[in-house]
């Protein structure tokens, strides 16, 4: 959710909820070949997600197990 995102999220990341991901992927395709680190809070939401994206074509897509909360790394927040 926008207000997960906004309390801490990695750095550079683009927030896109699930359920809207399948209405973005022709913006998206010009990530295909790139790799995509797909999160959320705790895991659930990004597999999904990650589902989608492989499904679709994008070829390089890595769900963050146990989801943000386990990143030890510096989180922005905005």
């Amino acid at each position: 959710s926008l207000a997960e995102f906004k309390s801490g999220h990695i750095p550079n990341a683009k927030n896109i909820p699930v359920d809207t991901i399948s209405s973005k992927l022709s913006s998206l395709s010009s990530y295909k070949d790139s790799e995509i680190l797909v999160y959320c809070a705790s895991g659930g939401r990004s597999a999904r997600a990650s589902d989608i994206l492989s499904k679709n074509g994008f070829s390089k897509v890595y769900n963050l197990s146990g989801g943000v909360y386990s990143y030890k790394g510096k989180l922005d927040k905005n």
